[in-house]
């Protein structure tokens, strides 16, 4: 008899705490569920909804659109890798939900040149995962991911080049040569100015080519390349240096050399992203150790009083040509 009431009370425990998980499970598969639809505020998820969750649900399209936004959160957080994620997403919508993922994280990590390297880090091939194989390349293209999008004989050529160690004035004749796509410009910036960190230049001597006006002005043919090549600065000075009083002498030498502008600085601050990159350049320190120590984020507020003369005598050119175009 009391072997038999325990075999009950067991059978009743077992049963309760299978009743609690199921009831947990649908919780929290509401929650991811509620995000998806709108009705609740994105925030990242946690390692069981990932893993208990996800792979179970199917969404519509413009939910799974949603639901890789959640995902970039939850990427960035440093809740899961790509890698580790792959295979827990949903089979309904897969493409969308992985393209809408890689598109919101590269929001996230602010630029092409980081979510390439990122990705690349996680040996995660794009555009062979896509379940439907056709028009890839457009898809990839409709959630601005060019810079996934491989080009392998290019992509061969331009290691080469790296790996060969070039001068900038020589790397710059060669990237023309090749007649390299603009999608490969936060490759090149990268390359650039990891060597510059990394090897802790001086960028007097570093920048002091008369080609790299040219050059820069070749990397940033549209008003996205200028965001694109101050956050290459920011990102490989991060991952390279992440010292104070460097980050001002390379943007006064690339302004005074005429290769960028100090409205670039200002852009790109209102522009940019939060990345953890970004965020630490902004407090890193100017002038440190001196009476006019300052953060980063002050001496652009500045940078107009900065580089008035310079400014100015921009504005006179101008003039000038406009009274020559007129005469």
């Amino acid at each position: 008899m009391k072997n038999k009431q325990e075999r009950e009370r067991l059978e009743r425990e077992r049963i309760e705490t299978e009743e609690k998980r199921v009831a947990h499970l649908k919780a929290i598969a509401e929650a991811v569920d509620n995000m998806c639809k709108g009705e609740q505020e994105i925030e990242k998820l946690t390692q069981e909804q990932i893993t208990e969750v996800l792979p179970t649900r199917e969404y519509k399209e413009g939910e799974a659109k949603i639901l890789g936004e959640i995902l970039a959160v939850t990427i960035h957080n440093k809740i899961i890798e790509l890698g580790n994620l792959i295979e827990l997403l949903p089979e309904t919508n897969f493409d969308v939900v992985l393209l809408s993922t890689l598109q919101h994280l590269k929001t996230r990590l602010g630029s092409d040149a980081q979510l390439f390297n990122y990705v690349n880090q996680e040996n995660v091939n794009v555009i062979n995962l896509l379940l439907d194989q056709k028009d890839k390349e457009e898809r990839m293209k409709k959630y601005d991911l060019d810079c996934l999008i491989p080009k392998d004989d290019l992509q061969e050529e331009l290691d080469n080049i790296f790996n060969k160690k070039y001068s900038l004035e020589v790397l710059f004749e060669e990237c023309k040569k090749l007649d390299v796509p603009n999608q490969f410009y936060p490759q090149i910036m990268a390359y650039i100015f990891d060597d510059f960190f990394q090897n802790e230049q001086d960028p007097n001597v570093y920048f002091n080519n008369q080609c790299i006006p040219e050059f820069v002005e070749y990397l940033t043919p549209t008003e996205d390349f200028i965001i694109k090549i101050v956050d290459s600065i920011i990102e490989s000075w991060f991952k390279h240096s992440r010292k104070d009083d460097v980050l001002v002498p390379v943007f006064e030498t690339l302004i005074n050399n005429r290769s960028a502008h100090p409205s670039w600085l200002q852009e790109w601050s209102n522009e940019s992203g939060s990345s953890e990159a970004n965020q630490a350049s902004l407090v890193s320190k100017c002038l440190k150790d001196t009476e006019e120590e300052h953060m980063f984020t002050t001496w652009i507020m500045e940078i107009e009083t900065i580089f008035a003369d310079l400014l100015a005598e921009e504005e006179d050119e101008e003039e000038g040509e406009e009274y020559e175009n007129y005469y």
